[in-house]
């Protein structure tokens, strides 16, 4: 039996092997980027506390640090949960074969509809983030659209998928269309706006969710 090649998990070497255009506008992601809100009182106080927190110890955090300290916990404050529509799960497996090669990647959190108590049913968004040190050569973009590629592959819809990776405080935004994948301009955790924004955006992903 042939061993079938597998895909390093590289940005170039997944855009090269399946002809995917690197786009930095588009309608669909410049929509869900304009995404706009209000928070409440209680709101912006937690939001203010947990911006102190992260502004006061964030780069002391390793990667698990990171996810627990302030990424759940943004999730948690948008409410990006809805029944079993929207559920977040962490530290899943995904893999397939896809144009001749095996793709197999572990999403560090991932929105889904559940089919039970535990297990993702249709994946939506992915988010991949990553603590850089000094001499890594983690490739956070690749972990994550080789698990879009993955999830438009099963979903098998046409519908979008919808992407996020992390680079410490720097979030960067995706979208996989089609044959095209959109990359948004950088949001910065560490501003005080680009976190409001960061917030509305997925507030706005949870719309485009329930509405798909």
């Amino acid at each position: 039996m042939e061993t079938l090649k597998r895909l390093p998990l590289d940005t170039d070497s997944f855009l090269v092997h399946f002809d995917l255009p690197r786009l930095r506008s588009g309608a669909i992601l410049d929509d869900w980027m304009q995404a706009t809100g209000t928070l409440t009182e209680a709101e912006v106080q937690r939001l203010d506390k947990l911006y102190q927190k992260a502004l006061r110890s964030g780069d002391g955090w390793n990667e698990e640090e990171l996810k627990m300290k302030f990424i759940s916990l943004i999730l948690d404050l948008v409410d990006i949960e809805d029944s079993d529509k929207i559920v977040s799960f962490y530290e899943r497996p995904m893999s397939a074969v896809l144009k001749g090669v095996k793709i197999a990647v572990i999403c560090d959190c991932l929105l889904a509809s559940a089919a039970g108590i535990a297990t993702p049913r249709t994946p939506y968004f992915f988010l991949q983030e990553f603590k850089k040190q000094k001499g890594d050569s983690n490739d956070p973009e690749a972990q994550m659209l080789a698990a879009m590629l993955v999830a438009q592959d099963r979903n098998a819809d046409g519908k979008p998928v919808y992407g996020a990776w992390l680079v410490g405080s720097i979030w960067n935004f995706t979208v996989l269309s089609g044959a095209e994948y959109f990359v948004s301009p950088k949001l910065d955790a560490s501003d005080r706006h680009d976190l409001n924004r960061i917030v509305f955006i997925l507030r706005q992903l949870k719309e485009l969710i329930l509405n798909r």
